[in-house]
């Protein structure tokens, strides 16, 4: 079992960021993306939460509604396949997210996606 303090995940998130892969999950009823380190060092985050209204405000402007309409569909939908700018300080990062799970807690009917990340900072 993976848990953070054993070798296995420790090597795990090694090859991940090895690889420019994190992952966010999604809490849609918080409104929040609980976002892995190597997205969060990405994103400039100070800590490993944001709200998914400044991720959106991220993606450059010709992308930003196409994203955000299909990425909050996942509350009902099960497909998430995008690639995509994000607009950062020190340039624009192409990221390619895909969902790899959805979750519904039956207690609360609160849903949960949990996408994977890539991303390759674009050369100037």
């Amino acid at each position: 079992m993976f848990t953070p303090d054993t070798p296995n995940f420790q090597s795990l998130m090694l090859m991940l960021d090895a690889a420019h892969m994190g992952w966010w999950k999604a809490d849609f009823q918080a409104g929040e993306l609980h976002v892995s380190e190597y997205i969060a060092k990405l994103l400039g985050l100070d800590g490993d939460k944001v709200r998914i209204g400044q991720l959106t405000h991220l993606v450059r402007e010709d992308y930003r509604m196409p994203i955000h309409n299909e990425f909050m569909a996942l509350k009902v939908d099960s497909k998430f396949d995008r690639t995509f700018p994000i607009e950062l300080p020190e340039g624009e990062v192409w990221l390619h997210a895909q969902l790899v799970g959805r979750q519904t807690d039956p207690a609360t009917g609160t849903c949960s996606a949990s996408p994977c990340t890539t991303g390759a900072k674009q050369k100037s």
